[in-house]
């Protein structure tokens, strides 16, 4: 169950989200995995660990319930999809 209380997210589209600014996945809901790191949950289907381990990753708000409630359901970068909207390279 999602931090915001809701379901699973949507299917995963094939990077339409990062192709087009206007359909960017949006933040759904919040995770802890294994290892008590932070996970955000997009509704493309993926997810994207948010860790805050200075100096290398800060992501001090990560840590704060309420910082995090004010992202759900804004717009977020998916590196997922972008990974795969991007053009192979070809020999």
């Amino acid at each position: 169950m999602l931090e915001n209380g809701k379901g699973p997210s949507l299917p995963v589209t094939s990077g339409e989200c990062e192709r087009e600014p206007d359909r960017r996945p949006l933040l759904q809901g919040f995770h802890q995995d294994a290892e008590g790191h932070w996970v955000a949950e997009l509704s493309c289907g993926h997810t994207q660990h948010l860790r805050h381990q200075p100096p290398w990753q800060n992501r001090a708000w990560v840590l704060d319930p309420t910082q995090r409630q004010r992202l759900l359901g804004q717009p977020f970068t998916c590196g997922w999809c972008a990974a795969q909207a991007a053009p192979m390279d070809k020999e």
